[in-house]
């Protein structure tokens, strides 16, 4: 008759182990979870930030091909004195334009990522 309450005793002092450990276990796994809400929060701010600074690129893109393709129809209608040197002058042209966009997409890039 004594081994049953000492056993209900075992028992529920067993239970009320597996109780406090699952508490920590859930409140470490809300701190997580508010962890990992708060990072995908911050790269979501992140990837808008770069959409907007691809949108941006691509427009000055955008008036950099018509410019050029405005030069390109200017060159052709002074009829330069050889085709070669119409596509040499086209080509550093597109290049000087490329690679300026390049360097600024760049700065921009390195500027989001030192803010993080």
């Amino acid at each position: 008759m004594d081994m049953a309450p000492q056993s209900s005793v075992i028992i529920t002092k067993n239970a009320e182990g597996f109780i406090v450990s699952a508490r920590t276990a859930i409140s470490k796994a809300h701190t997580l979870i508010q962890d990992n809400k708060q990072k995908l929060a911050n790269k979501k701010k992140k990837v808008e930030e770069l959409e907007t600074v691809k949108s941006r690129v691509q427009q000055k893109l955008d008036i950099h091909i018509s410019k050029l393709e405005t030069f390109q129809a200017q060159l052709a209608a002074r009829k330069p004195s050889s085709d070669e040197e119409l596509r040499v002058q086209v080509l550093a042209e597109v290049e000087e334009v490329h690679q300026r966009d390049v360097r600024h997409l760049n700065d921009q890039i390195k500027s989001l990522a030192e803010r993080d």
